[in-house]
C-alpha cells in the first residue's frame, strides 16, 4: 500500500454512508526519515540561539540519529557521518539540522533530490564514510548506496 496504511471499519455510519459491507480509510503512515525531520524540527524550536550544539540538542540529534543509521550501516559509519556533519553544519549559530536529515535519507534510500540538497563535499563525506567500513557491511546496502553515489559522481 506505499505510504499509507489501511485502516477497515464495519457497520456503523460507514455502512450508511458508504453502502453495505466494508469502508476503507487511507491514512498515512509516517516514514522513519519523516519522523527523524519531526525529531530534529523539535530539536531546532527548543535550541537556544547562538549556542550551535551546545546547550541545543547535540545529544539528542545523535542518539536519534543513531537510532535510525545504525541499523543501517553501523556504529562506526554512524559516527563517522554525524562527527562529519557536526563539524560542517553544527558548530555554527543554528545547526543545519536539514542537512543531517538529508544524510540519514539518503542512508535510508528515501532521498528526494527534488526537496533535499546535498552538496560535493556531502557526498564525498558519505563515500569516505562508506568505503572505510565498506568489509564490514551488508553487500546489499553497499551496492545501494554506493550505485546511488555513482549516480551522484560522487566516486572518483
Amino acid at each position: 500500500m506505499g505510504d499509507f496504511e489501511e485502516i477497515r471499519a464495519f457497520g456503523g455510519d460507514a455502512d450508511s454512508l458508504l453502502g453495505a459491507g466494508e469502508a476503507k480509510w487511507y491514512l498515512p503512515v509516517m516514514r522513519e526519515a519523516d519522523h527523524f525531520y519531526s525529531v530534529l524540527e523539535g530539536i531546532k524550536k527548543r535550541s537556544r540561539v547562538g549556542n550551535g550544539m551546545r546547550d541545543s540538542g547535540g545529544d539528542e540529534a545523535k542518539r536519534a540519529f543513531d537510532r535510525l543509521v545504525q541499523p543501517v550501516v553501523g556504529e562506526v559509519v554512524a559516527a563517522d557521518l554525524f562527527g562529519w556533519w557536526s563539524e560542517k553544519y553544527g558548530a555554527g549559530e543554528t545547526p543545519a539540522y536539514d542537512r543531517l536529515g538529508h544524510i540519514a535519507s539518503f542512508v535510508l534510500g528515501d532521498f528526494d533530490d527534488a526537496v533535499m540538497e546535498l552538496d560535493a563535499d556531502d557526498w564525498s563525506a558519505i563515500r569516505d564514510a562508506l568505503a572505510g567500513e565498506a568489509e564490514d557491511l551488508d553487500l546489499d546496502i553497499l551496492a545501494r548506496l554506493m550505485t546511488e553515489l555513482v549516480s551522484r559522481g560522487a566516486l572518483d
